[in-house]
Protein backbone atom coordinates (compact mmCIF):
# COMPACT_ATOMS: atom_id res chain seq x y z
CA UNK A 1 0.00 0.00 0.00
CA UNK A 2 2.95 2.36 1.03
CA UNK A 3 4.39 1.72 -2.27
CA UNK A 4 1.46 2.74 -4.57
CA UNK A 5 1.04 5.64 -1.79
CA UNK A 6 4.49 6.69 -2.84
CA UNK A 7 3.98 6.22 -7.18
CA UNK A 8 1.25 7.97 -6.86
CA UNK A 9 3.21 11.34 -5.37
CA UNK A 10 5.82 11.33 -7.84
CA UNK A 11 3.34 11.04 -10.90
CA UNK A 12 3.12 13.65 -13.73
CA UNK A 13 0.20 16.33 -13.34
CA UNK A 14 -0.35 17.56 -16.77
CA UNK A 15 -1.00 21.58 -16.73
CA UNK A 16 -2.75 23.77 -19.68
CA UNK A 17 -1.37 26.37 -20.55
CA UNK A 18 -4.18 28.41 -19.06
CA UNK A 19 -2.89 27.04 -15.74
CA UNK A 20 0.34 27.95 -16.22
CA UNK A 21 0.69 31.05 -18.03
CA UNK A 22 -2.16 32.98 -15.49
CA UNK A 23 -5.24 35.38 -17.00
CA UNK A 24 -3.48 38.38 -17.78
CA UNK A 25 -1.17 36.59 -20.56
CA UNK A 26 -4.77 34.76 -21.34
CA UNK A 27 -6.41 37.53 -21.95
CA UNK A 28 -3.37 39.28 -24.14
CA UNK A 29 -3.46 36.21 -26.39
CA UNK A 30 -7.41 36.54 -26.62
CA UNK A 31 -6.91 40.12 -27.35
CA UNK A 32 -4.14 39.41 -30.10
CA UNK A 33 -6.47 36.88 -31.59
CA UNK A 34 -9.72 38.91 -31.64
CA UNK A 35 -7.46 41.78 -33.40
CA UNK A 36 -6.18 38.86 -35.50
CA UNK A 37 -9.58 37.26 -36.41
CA UNK A 38 -10.86 41.18 -37.50
CA UNK A 39 -7.92 41.49 -40.19
CA UNK A 40 -9.06 38.01 -41.55
CA UNK A 41 -12.55 39.29 -41.73
CA UNK A 42 -11.74 42.36 -43.50
CA UNK A 43 -9.05 40.94 -45.85
CA UNK A 44 -10.26 38.29 -47.70
CA UNK A 45 -8.23 38.31 -50.49
CA UNK A 46 -4.38 40.27 -51.01
CA UNK A 47 -5.99 43.38 -52.61
CA UNK A 48 -7.88 43.74 -49.68
CA UNK A 49 -5.34 42.98 -47.09
CA UNK A 50 -2.96 46.32 -48.92
CA UNK A 51 -6.46 48.45 -48.39
CA UNK A 52 -6.99 47.26 -44.82
CA UNK A 53 -2.99 48.10 -44.12
CA UNK A 54 -2.75 51.41 -45.93
CA UNK A 55 -5.97 51.99 -43.72
CA UNK A 56 -4.45 51.12 -39.97
CA UNK A 57 -1.12 52.85 -41.34
CA UNK A 58 -3.24 56.17 -41.94
CA UNK A 59 -5.33 55.74 -38.74
CA UNK A 60 -1.79 55.70 -37.17
CA UNK A 61 -0.59 59.30 -38.93
CA UNK A 62 1.29 57.55 -41.86
CA UNK A 63 1.15 59.43 -45.35
CA UNK A 64 1.73 58.15 -48.65
CA UNK A 65 5.33 59.30 -49.89
CA UNK A 66 5.66 59.84 -53.67
CA UNK A 67 8.71 59.05 -55.08
CA UNK A 68 10.82 62.01 -55.62
CA UNK A 69 9.01 64.03 -52.91
CA UNK A 70 11.80 65.28 -50.41
CA UNK A 71 11.56 63.42 -46.80
CA UNK A 72 11.96 64.84 -43.36
CA UNK A 73 13.51 63.41 -40.09
CA UNK A 74 10.64 61.75 -38.15
CA UNK A 75 8.24 61.82 -40.67
CA UNK A 76 6.02 58.76 -40.95
CA UNK A 77 5.95 57.10 -45.06
CA UNK A 78 4.85 54.52 -46.01
CA UNK A 79 5.09 53.17 -49.81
Amino acid sequence: MSEKKELNQIQYEKKTVYEKAGKEIVNKAYDYANGYKAFLDAAKTEREAVEYGVQLAEEKGYVAYDFGAPLTAGGKYYY
